[in-house]
């Protein structure tokens, strides 16, 4: 078993607006049951070439470990599951939880993080690469430190026009509603649509293999507004100085979200979401 030291002084360079540990879990655990169906065919996916019974899993960005049931319950007792965030209070709040995981606070620089990468079988990040500064240098940086043969699962959003042009013909209202989480990352000095970017710099890694796929994320609509409001309350509470979203922002948002129907069969387009499969081989140092 991996022994890690957890003194690295994580260098957060995200821009996280979002709450953290206890406050994060309850919208964490909610966000998780949209996406984990995607999360374990991902997983499936590099099953069908690589069994992943047994394996070590590096759940990167892991937050309060949303994921940790799902992904145990494939790599089964034998595996590993090792959690790392940048935040001491996701991994303060996963240790009182999972006392079987391994975990790091540390971001991809930090000496702990780099063993535990360079460890793993399978590097997972969900939601990750979106927070980042550097989204690039970020992504060269995981990779670089993976072992031949090792994956590396990324799965991530981008906002389309197809998807807004789909919600605002259903809700005419709704169009400040779906430019919601990009008016927010430009606040931020962050892309939150950079996925689109992702296949590109995987191409110029020359992994040993390359899956990418695609596809609009519905939820009902019940649920959609949930997590809606769940998120721009959050950061309305975190964003004391109100430099990312106003009182009156927040206002306008929780009324436009009011206005979808609460008692529908209708589903929401909450996202476009990559997933990007990348094996390592043998010469996949990043030069």
């Amino acid at each position: 078993m991996l022994s890690l030291s957890n003194n690295d002084c994580a260098n957060d360079k995200t821009t996280y607006s979002l709450a953290v540990g206890e406050d994060a879990n309850q919208r964490l655990d909610f966000q998780d049951s949209l996406f984990r169906d995607r999360m374990i065919q991902a997983f499936k996916t590099v099953d069908s070439f690589k069994n992943i019974s047994g394996s070590t899993i590096v759940d990167f960005g892991c937050g309060t470990s949303s994921t940790y049931d799902g992904i145990t319950y494939l790599i089964g007792s034998t595996g590993q599951y090792i959690g790392i965030d940048a935040s001491k209070e996701q991994i303060t709040f996963n240790k009182s939880r999972f006392k079987e995981a391994l975990y790091i606070v540390g971001d991809e620089n930090s000496a702990a993080s780099k063993a535990a990468i360079s460890s793993a079988d399978i590097v997972y990040l969900r939601f990750v690469v979106m927070h980042q500064k550097n989204p690039r240098d970020f992504v060269e940086e995981i990779y670089g430190a993976m072992k031949p043969g090792a994956i590396l699962i990324i799965q991530e959003p981008e906002d389309t026009e197809y998807r807004k042009a789909e919600m605002v013909k259903k809700y005419p209202f709704s169009g400040n509603l779906c430019d919601f989480k990009i008016k927010v990352g430009k606040k931020l000095d962050l892309d939150y649509s950079f996925s689109k970017n992702l296949e590109p710099i995987f191409k110029e890694l020359k992994p040993k293999r390359l899956i990418h796929t695609a596809e609009h994320i519905y939820v009902p609509l019940k649920q959609a507004k949930k997590l809606l409001e769940n998120n721009i309350k959050e950061i309305g509470k975190k964003d004391v100085d109100k430099k990312i979203l106003t009182d009156e922002e927040i206002k306008n948002y929780i009324c436009d979200i009011s206005k979808l129907p609460e008692e529908s069969d209708d589903y929401w387009n909450l996202d476009f979401l990559h997933t990007f499969i990348a094996e390592k081989g043998a010469d996949g140092a990043i030069a």
